[in-house]
């Protein structure tokens, strides 16, 4: 069954993020995609990494928080999508701790040489970014972040979006071409996905 995951680092329900990623996600489900679960990391108790090496041996983060569930859904989801504003030209605080705590994952991958999701036939993410600046310049470093982090996770980055011009809560709302791009993103998405035969 196919299976999107997507991971909201906006702190603000009902903003432009979250919108953004509710038209990905309809339009995802109108090609096929069966189930989607969205992750609200503002929502969830979420440590930083502490750099502490305790998952050097196995692979697994020795924090007890939130993000244990989150592996485990990003393991077994067929394609991910993560949505961000965009904050001094990065992004947000709990996007960037969802990415640093995959360090243990990356001691799996490039230290063990036993990854929790196989390198072959890597499952495909899609990128949605927000922010009031128009130009893109930010958008450019934020993609080659999130381009590395899929990478070590075994995704692969497939399509990416940066929306500008949008800093009001919820302005996207007025913007019915900024919805149905995302719209059409998700339903590129999804055949990708099933073209792809996720897991």
């Amino acid at each position: 069954m196919a299976k999107v995951l997507a991971v909201v680092g906006s702190p603000r329900p009902g903003g432009n993020s979250d919108l953004l990623t509710g038209s990905f996600l309809t339009g995802a489900r109108e090609r096929g995609v069966e189930s989607v679960e969205i992750i609200y990391l503002n929502q969830l108790n979420l440590r930083p990494c502490q750099g502490c090496d305790g998952c050097a041996t196995d692979g697994i983060c020795i924090i007890a928080d939130d993000m244990q569930e989150i592996y485990r859904q990003v393991q077994t989801a067929s394609g991910v999508l993560l949505a961000s504003p965009i904050y001094f030209e990065g992004l947000s605080a709990q996007a960037k701790i969802f990415i640093d705590r995959f360090q243990c994952w990356w001691q799996a991958k490039y230290r063990l040489h036993k990854p929790f999701i196989p390198a072959d036939g890597q499952r495909p993410a899609f990128l949605i970014t927000v922010g009031a600046r128009e130009d893109k310049e930010c958008f450019e470093s934020i993609k080659a972040v999130t381009r590395t982090f899929f990478l070590i996770i075994n995704y692969r980055l497939t399509g990416s979006l940066y929306f500008g011009g949008f800093d009001r809560r919820g302005s996207v709302k007025e913007e019915q071409w900024a919805l149905q791009k995302a719209y059409r993103a998700g339903q590129s998405f999804a055949r990708e996905m099933i073209v792809g035969g996720g897991s």
